[in-house]
């Protein structure tokens, strides 16, 4: 390891630290990919959320650090996810019209719900350079692992951000059976909530 990329890690812990101990909460956690993600039995394996986290900065494609609820108000707020699924779900997709993906922040600040309002964030491209890749990967695992990630910068004190995962059409893409989601359009697990203090 280089004393650069030393130095940059020892500098990640001591934000990680400081930012900590502001009150802050956080959880280091893997970034995931496709080592971590199970090569599909079926290369019709339908688009899901594997893996979706808050944070306040990017390393890549991966968060630094994973938030927990209740944190005090940031500067700026990521929201970062990880899709996955088999080669006929991208395919889907594309033909069907349904890229890009989109992250809709709807906030709630107190009782008043929307004072910020609902804002939709593309997360992915409809046909560029992502999906050129992706379309690569799919045809040779089978599968494709998809990271990518929004920002807000305008954060309310004593607020809550609900972020609803949305194809082109309106259509909620869901989150994995592992993944702590809420209901979006017909219960369809595909929202997340981040509170902020």
């Amino acid at each position: 390891m280089s004393s650069i990329s030393k130095l940059a890690r020892r500098a990640l812990v001591i934000i990680g630290a400081i930012w900590a101990l502001s009150g802050h909460s956080l959880a280091e956690a893997p970034c995931g990919g496709i080592d971590a993600a199970p090569p599909f039995a079926d290369a019709n394996q339908e688009i899901r959320i594997a893996d979706a986290a808050f944070s306040v900065s990017m390393n890549g494609h991966c968060p630094s650090m994973r938030l927990a609820d209740g944190i005090k108000k940031p500067r700026i707020l990521f929201f970062w996810m990880r899709l996955e699924g088999g080669r006929a779900a991208l395919e889907k997709l594309k033909s069907e019209g349904r890229l890009p993906i989109r992250h809709r922040w709807v906030a709630r600040v107190g009782s008043r719900s929307s004072l910020d309002g609902s804002e939709d964030i593309p997360a992915t491209d409809a046909m560029g350079r992502d999906v050129l890749q992706l379309t690569n990967e799919a045809n040779e695992l089978s599968f494709f692992d998809w990271r990518t990630k929004t920002r807000k910068e305008r954060i309310f004190r004593n607020s809550s951000y609900r972020i609803e995962i949305l194809d082109a059409l309106d259509r909620p893409i869901p989150c994995a059976e592992n993944l702590d989601c809420l209901p979006c359009a017909d219960g369809i697990r595909c929202a997340v909530r981040m509170k902020i203090r």
